[in-house]
């Protein structure tokens, strides 16, 4: 019976890779081929009873009051609706997963929360090519996707398990705080730098969120103040989570109740919450969740502290890392997709640096190039080009 699931999937894979290689076109499929090696894992028996056992050597000791150290990290990875969107998912884990442990100079830990632990294992299997030093410094340790019994459809609202992240008290239960980041997040600074963010929360404050300026004109949802806030990236402090007045989830439902019969994502369910009570998040400069609409329309003008600072999270939202709809997002993404975890800051600088120049000389569809000129990619180079004068 096994060895007939496994033969099934083994035919669901090759399904998937043939329909990406018809519909998805050209630029999606170059990265999804790519994908094909790191996804055996998926139906190979043997590796994924190796990579059971390599789980462990991943683990390390975690002190996560020790200071300079970067908060644990959540992120959630469930098998997508149209099959060819878990292998997007995990083209973009990947190359979020190598900007982490390339940027990073301590220990993490990762939480990481899934529909399967197959899905798992093909993680681990993404970071077989580190070295040992990168390895040990990580730990990823895994949980199984949850959803109030009453309220098991939201699954599948918007993305598959992307309302995951507003049940993150209960399944993270012991956790203080932590930031939780989609799939398609690349980190463009160390993520050590997120921890006074976090301990930036006060008071009442239970969220850290950026604001999007996007042009809800039409949303039918009441949104927060001013546009949305985006949950792609969200600094949450678990435990006043847990103590919320009401309960949090209790209160989150009661608003999706609310307004169900408009509300289409996640997203929605958070902005109509905090709409009533802004006292419950922080709204934290772009740097920290930067993503098509902070640049592309110049709605919001620019972001004084990219400019000071440098974008500290790419978020490549509505699919633009592998879209062909900004080439800048998609020559950073494979950039990392493709990054040697090994290669210096002042290589990957310049390389950076030539990619996106060809993309303003060269005049290439980049509404974000557009709008900032040069400023995109000072912005988004900004720590790395510190970094390399040092080299």
């Amino acid at each position: 019976m096994q060895r007939r699931k496994k033969f099934i999937f083994v035919l669901l894979v090759s399904f998937i890779l043939l329909k990406v290689l018809i519909f998805v076109g050209p630029t999606n499929y170059g990265i999804l081929k790519n994908m094909r090696n790191d996804t055996d894992i998926l139906h190979n028996q043997n590796l994924l009873n190796g990579h059971k056992q390599y789980n462990q050597t991943l683990v390390h000791d975690y002190v996560e009051k020790e200071e300079g150290l970067a908060p644990p990290l959540v992120m959630v990875l469930c098998r997508g609706k149209d099959k060819d969107e878990t292998l997007i998912q995990f083209a973009q884990i990947k190359a979020m997963l190598n900007s982490v442990a390339w940027l990073s100079s301590g220990p993490l830990q990762v939480h990481v929360i899934t529909d399967t632990p197959e899905i798992f294992s093909v993680l681990l299997h993404l970071t077989r090519h580190w070295p040992e030093v990168h390895r040990s410094r990580i730990n990823f340790t895994r949980h199984s996707t949850w959803f109030p019994s009453s309220h098991a459809h939201l699954k599948d609202l918007y993305h598959s398990c992307a309302a995951q992240k507003l049940f993150l008290p209960t399944i993270l239960d012991s956790v203080e705080s932590a930031v939780y980041v989609d799939t398609d997040v690349i980190f463009l600074r160390p993520p050590e730098h997120l921890s006074p963010v976090l301990g930036s929360l006060g008071g009442d404050e239970v969220l850290g969120l950026v604001h999007e300026p996007y042009p809800w004109i039409y949303h039918k949802v009441p949104l927060y103040p001013k546009g949305c806030l985006n949950d792609g990236v969200m600094f949450i402090n678990l435990t006043k989570a847990r103590e919320f007045p009401g309960g949090w989830e209790r209160t989150l439902l009661r608003y999706y109740e609310k307004y169900k019969a408009v509300i289409s994502t996640d997203q929605d369910i958070l902005n109509v919450l905090l709409r009533d009570h802004p006292e419950y998040v922080r709204v934290l400069t772009p740097e920290w969740n930067y993503g098509y609409w902070q640049c592309a329309t110049g709605i919001g003008g620019i972001c004084q502290t990219c400019l000071s600072d440098g974008i500290a999270l790419l978020h490549g939202y509505n699919s633009y890392f592998v879209n062909a709809q900004e080439d800048a997002f998609e020559f950073i993404f494979k950039t990392f997709l493709k990054l040697d975890v090994r290669s210096s800051v002042k290589d990957v600088a310049s390389n950076l640096t030539s990619l996106l120049n060809r993309v303003l000389d060269e005049k290439m569809y980049s509404p974000c190039v557009e709008q900032l000129n040069e400023n995109f990619a000072d912005m988004v180079l900004m720590y790395l080009r510190t970094v390399a004068a040092t080299q």
